[in-house]
């Protein structure tokens, strides 16, 4: 019996550490990627640029896509040199007769009838179009830019991407603006993309490390997009943080442009959101339990942080499931001490951490004048969590792996500029 008991404590203490170890992590990237400033963007030689390739991958387009495809000519306007090559896939007739109309290079293929990832495919089918164009001459490729189907271009997008490029990133990763937060869990899309960029790219540019993509809004040198693409796990439920691995590949500079501008759909549903939450967990503790450890002896290699560092946040725990259950352990443990007198370890460690997520929570809401939006918050957080518990649970199932959970998205007409 001694030994279950025993058994339990140190069960309890290494939920405890965890814990307490990612509440530092997720202050200490609020508070640093709050005090980002996008750093001063001045050209390291007179670059000039080979074609800059754009890939949007579209399956299943919308009448979105038509007003993404808008916003990007008007972007593109005389530069000759950005060309858009869209793979289309499933699309109607009618939504393929007026992509066609644009004028871009337009690709029609089906993968979803092929065993694995179908994005996957998808990616490794259009780079391998773009490297038999480099080698007849068609095409002299030096950079290529991610879009998704949903993600409409400030029409100065491309001249702030090569101001980046320019001083010498080798990637660079724009923000992503929500084009309406209409319902509570377009809020909660938005509030945690909001996060993701002040702690894995503010945060991380800032610290010179490399920071983490967010699936689109991104651009960077060919041949390193050509590898890491070779480079993909079929097996992986989900492509960005699948395709990080094959980036930490190679000792790059990264920068976060939050001046670079790409509007999209956030999900407007409990279902979309459950789908999307099920993709992005499923994938990220799927390439942490298959390349973490690879990941940090990768880093301990080449003597570079940013493997190890990215393996560490493969391993976090999901935000809102960590800011439901911190404020429980910490009233737990201040009850056992108010009414026993003694703790199982040595410090308050969940007391320690609570206040950490305090001071990253005001830190983030203050930065994004969030608090109008604190209530609502609050009162969804349980079922938020629990469901991205669930989707946890869900995303790391063997049904998944090799698929790529698509969301649905609205059909929206307009945006604002």
């Amino acid at each position: 019996m001694t030994w279950l008991i025993e058994g339990i404590l140190a069960a309890l203490f290494t939920v405890v550490l965890y814990l307490f170890f990612y509440s530092f992590y997720w202050a200490s990237c609020i508070v640093i990627g709050a005090t980002y400033k996008l750093p001063k963007l001045t050209a390291a030689s007179n670059q000039t640029f080979n074609d800059i390739v754009v890939l949007l991958p579209a399956y299943k387009p919308n009448a979105l896509f038509l007003e993404a495809l808008s916003a990007l000519k008007r972007a593109i306007e005389n530069k000759p040199y950005i060309k858009p090559v869209i793979l289309l896939q499933e699309a109607t007739d009618e939504i393929s007769h007026h992509i066609k109309s644009y004028g871009y290079e337009t690709i029609e293929k089906r993968f979803s009838h092929l065993k694995g990832n179908p994005y996957h495919h998808a990616l490794k089918f259009v780079m391998a179009h773009l490297e038999t164009q480099k080698a007849s001459g068609r095409l002299n490729p030096s950079h290529v830019v991610i879009l998704d189907k949903d993600n409409l271009v400030a029409e100065d997008f491309f001249r702030r991407l090569e101001s980046g490029l320019k001083a010498g990133y080798d990637l660079v990763q724009g923000r992503r603006i929500p084009l309406a937060k209409q319902t509570t869990w377009q809020m909660f899309d938005s509030i945690s993309e909001s996060l993701n960029d002040i702690m894995f790219r503010a945060a991380k540019t800032k610290l010179g490390l490399m920071l983490e993509i967010s699936g689109s809004g991104f651009g960077l040198k060919y041949e390193i997009m050509q590898e890491a693409v070779q480079n993909l796990d079929g097996l992986a439920p989900g492509m960005d943080k699948n395709l990080m691995v094959g980036l930490l590949q190679h000792p790059m500079k990264s920068l976060y442009h939050p001046e670079l501008k790409v509007y999209e759909e956030k999900t407007a549903s409990e279902n979309a959101i459950q789908k999307q939450r099920t993709r992005w967990l499923g994938v990220q503790y799927d390439i942490a339990w298959r390349y973490g450890f690879k990941l940090i002896w990768m880093g301990i290699k080449s003597i570079r942080l940013s493997p190890i560092d990215y393996a560490i946040s493969l391993w976090r725990p999901p935000r809102s499931l960590q800011l439901f259950l911190v404020p429980i352990l910490a009233m737990i443990e201040l009850v056992m001490y108010l009414t026993i007198g003694h703790l199982p370890y040595t410090a308050p460690l969940m007391l320690i951490a609570f206040g950490m997520l305090v001071l990253g929570f005001v830190v983030f809401m203050n930065q994004m004048g969030l608090w109008l939006h604190a209530q609502d918050m609050f009162l969804k957080l349980p079922k938020f969590a629990l469901g991205n518990l669930r989707a946890a649970i869900e995303g790391t199932k063997s049904k998944h792996r090799g698929t790529f959970i698509h969301t649905d998205h609205q059909t929206v007409k307009t945006h604002e500029q």
